[in-house]
C-alpha cells in the first residue's frame, strides 16, 4: 500500500516554522484572555452587558494597536523573520504572510470564545467549532492537494479565520454588541 504525501518534509518544515511564528501574534491574546476571562463570568453573574461591552471593546482595541506594528513585520518583511531560522527558511516567507492574516483575524476580532464560554453560550461556540473544524480539514485536504504548502497555510488562515468570524458574529446576536465596535 503506497501513501503519498501532499508536502514534502521541507515544505512542512517551513510550514511548521512559520505557524509557529505567526502564533506569536496571538501571544497578546492569550494573555488578555487570562486577565479578561474571569471578569466577563462575574460581570455576566451580574447582569452588567455594558460594562461586558466596555472591557471587551476596550481589550480589542488594545490588542490589534498591540499586534498591528508586529503583524506589519511579519506580512511585509517575512523574509527577515523566516531567516532567522536560517537562510533556507527565507522559502517560507509567503506561508508566514498568509498565516499571519489568519493570526491578525483571530487578535482582531477579540475575545469571542471567552464572551460565548462565560456568558452561557458554550453551545453556540461549540456549533461555529463543528463547522470550522471540518471546513478546516476539507480545505487542508483540497488546498493542499492542488497547492501544496500554500494551500496548506491557507487553509489554516481561513479556518481560523472562519471561526472567529462566526463566534464575533454569535456574540453580536447572544450579548448585542461587536466586541470590536
Amino acid at each position: 500500500m503506497s501513501e503519498r504525501a501532499y508536502v514534502s518534509s521541507e515544505d512542512l518544515a517551513y510550514l511548521t516554522a512559520a505557524q509557529r511564528t505567526a502564533t506569536l501574534t496571538s501571544f497578546v491574546l492569550m494573555v488578555v484572555n487570562m486577565v479578561v476571562a474571569p471578569r466577563y463570568a462575574r460581570l455576566w453573574k451580574e447582569g452588567n452587558i455594558a460594562r461586558i461591552q466596555k472591557l471587551a471593546n476596550w481589550s480589542t482595541r488594545g490588542m490589534i494597536l498591540f499586534v498591528t506594528p508586529i503583524v506589519t513585520v511579519m506580512i511585509f518583511y517575512p523574509e527577515m523573520i523566516m531567516r532567522l531560522f536560517g537562510s533556507e527558511f527565507e522559502k517560507g516567507a509567503r506561508l508566514l504572510s498568509i498565516i499571519t492574516v489568519g493570526q491578525f483575524v483571530n487578535v482582531a476580532t477579540g475575545s469571542v470564545v471567552y464572551l460565548l464560554n462565560m456568558s452561557g453560550h458554550e453551545r453556540d461556540f461549540r456549533r461555529v467549532t463543528f463547522f470550522a473544524g471540518p471546513l478546516t480539514i476539507i480545505l487542508a485536504l483540497v488546498f493542499t492537494h492542488f497547492w501544496g504548502v500554500l494551500g496548506a497555510a491557507s487553509a489554516t488562515a481561513i479556518g481560523l479565520s472562519v471561526q472567529n468570524l462566526l463566534a464575533l458574529a454569535m456574540v453580536k446576536k447572544r450579548l448585542g454588541f461587536w466586541p470590536i465596535g
